[in-house]
């Protein structure tokens, strides 16, 4: 039908494929006010389009507790974005304030942007009171991190070696609740670490190790566990490539350092596979590598959880989506929210599928997203329970891996 130039016009878009800055009629129509026109011409309306995003959640904090000094207070979560607020080290520090502050700034040396430390102090022994600072942090239910690590755990290792095996493994079991990754300093020897993998090692598909001691040119009497630099490659490695891409490689460089000892091709091979140890090789610039970036559970029970990667990103959708779809507790179970749902959480899938976290060709091979009546029963729905299937293929095609999450909403 034909129109003249004086017809007033609105084309209705959706605000998720195009969204528009809203005009001052759209602003007034936003409020609940009717739009006014007062000149002939073409008006845009923004629509909303029902389409609720959901956004990935921040990675690469690592939690450090050990002793960083009397001049920090004990047992307070400090957040520090630099090492720039800490008192310098003292000339008479103890080793466990030294190392503990060599790896806190190897976080951010290395690539990390954020970190939270707790202070402890030191025991009668002379060891900081690791058992105390964890039981801190498990207290704080305000913490945000993803990386968990004792900085100068590795110096007692030989001598304490029980006293270590109960504080893993309280350690990797709450990264497992609070969805983050335990780091731990190994023995970089067969004999040692075949006795720490049985005797002190938690079996943890969310516990990684590191086999290597490392040394600053600045302190070549420092000698340290990799996991503080480690640390930061992770947090480098997400920001750059992403939360599913191993931090091991040519990539995971650690500048500035080199390595204590160089293991053997054959003492790095058995470290990996027989304890799911990882090591640092020396690359061609002479530059410590990571190499290797297995999980200490990653056994053939929990192969899909071998590698640190696929961990992770599951702790990273599973993470996203709980902070993504907290409002659908006010939400009604039924049809509407699951549409609702399901295409929020397919559009967050698509995205990370874009961006090459999976390893499928196309989208159909690489995850599936089911929300509604196949996925709950009904005693689900009159307790207000909405069940969520996602799976992914972090390795290949055939390969998914099944998250199911629950949300409690209103009951239908």
């Amino acid at each position: 039908m034909a129109t003249s130039t004086s017809d007033r016009r609105r084309f209705l878009i959706g605000a998720a494929a195009c969204p528009l800055a809203l005009t001052a009629g759209n602003a007034a129509n936003a409020r609940g006010i009717p739009p006014t026109f007062k000149a002939p011409g073409v008006y845009v309306e923004e629509v909303p389009s029902g389409v609720r995003s959901i956004t990935g959640v921040k990675t690469g904090v690592c939690l450090l507790i050990d002793h960083f000094g009397d001049a920090v207070p004990d047992h307070v979560p400090i957040e520090l974005f630099g090492t720039d607020t800490l008192s310098p080290v003292a000339a008479d520090a103890v080793e466990a304030e030294r190392l503990a502050r060599f790896n806190l700034e190897q976080v951010f040396d290395q690539g990390g942007r954020s970190a939270v430390i707790i202070n402890v102090p030191l025991t009668p022994d002379g060891l900081p009171d690791y058992d105390a600072g964890l039981a801190t942090a498990m207290a704080d239910d305000a913490l945000i991190f993803d990386i968990l690590y004792f900085p100068s755990v590795f110096r007692i290792l030989q001598n304490s070696e029980l006293r270590m095996t109960g504080l893993y493994r309280a350690a990797a079991d709450w990264c497992t609740d609070q969805m983050a990754i335990l780091i731990l300093d190994a023995p970089d020897t067969i004999m040692e670490a075949a006795r720490w993998a049985r005797y002190v090692a938690p079996q943890s598909v969310d516990a990684i190790a590191y086999g290597a001691r490392i040394v600053s040119p600045a302190d070549p009497a420092l000698v340290a566990g990799a996991g503080g630099a480690a640390a930061g490659i992770i947090a480098r490695t997400d920001r750059l490539r992403g939360v599913w891409k191993a931090p091991a490689g040519l990539s995971a460089d650690l500048t500035g350092l080199s390595l204590a000892s160089a293991p053997s091709q054959k003492t790095r091979d058995i470290l990996s596979a027989s304890y799911n140890i990882n090591t640092l090789i020396k690359a061609t610039d002479g530059a410590p590598v990571l190499w290797g970036a297995r999980t200490l559970g990653g056994s053939a029970l929990s192969a899909e959880y071998r590698y640190v990667s696929t961990r992770r990103l599951h702790h990273y959708i599973h993470r996203s989506l709980s902070q993504g779809l907290a409002w659908t507790a006010f939400e009604p179970n039924e049809k509407a929210l699951w549409n609702t749902v399901t295409l929020a959480v397919s559009a967050f899938m698509q995205n990370l599928f874009v961006q090459g976290a999976f390893a499928g060709a196309t989208a159909r091979q690489s995850y599936t997203v089911a929300c509604g009546i196949n996925t709950m029963t009904a005693a689900d729905q009159l307790a207000g329970r909405l069940m969520l299937e996602i799976g992914f293929a972090p390795a290949r095609p055939a390969e998914f891996v099944i998250l199911r999450m629950a949300f409690d909403v209103q009951s239908a």
